[in-house]
């Protein structure tokens, strides 16, 4: 039990560490594609389970959003993400298992701001 405990406390900041860096480089990759991400967000209990683990990248409008789902931009993110994780280390059985997703500043303003849409 003490060991589990040390574990996760341990490797909770790790992950985190992990997680930025992984979104820094497909940021860099992405950086001059249309539409742009305007803001990046990860959360979840992945102290718990690396499996634990929500990414957002977030354009503008829904309009940006329609446009990253019809050039397929937002597949390319969601490979590019989880192929910079794995670079990274981030544990190789909890990749097909976390959640990347794209979404746009306008719904998520529509949705009640941030707390409420992302709940």
């Amino acid at each position: 039990m003490v060991s589990f405990l040390f574990r996760g406390l341990t490797l909770a900041p790790y992950y985190g560490v992990l997680v930025r860096r992984s979104i820094r480089d497909v940021l860099k990759a992405l950086a001059g594609r249309e539409p742009s991400i305007v803001h990046t967000l990860h959360y979840g209990a992945n102290y718990l389970d690396p499996k634990h683990l929500s990414i957002w990248y977030l354009v503008r409008t829904s309009g940006d959003l329609e446009q990253a789902r019809r050039n397929g931009l937002e597949q390319e993110i969601a490979r590019s993400t989880r192929d910079a994780l794995a670079r990274h280390g981030y544990p190789e059985a909890a990749l097909s298992q976390i959640h990347v997703g794209v979404g746009s500043e306008e719904n998520v303003e529509k949705g009640g701001g941030w707390q409420r849409y992302f709940r």
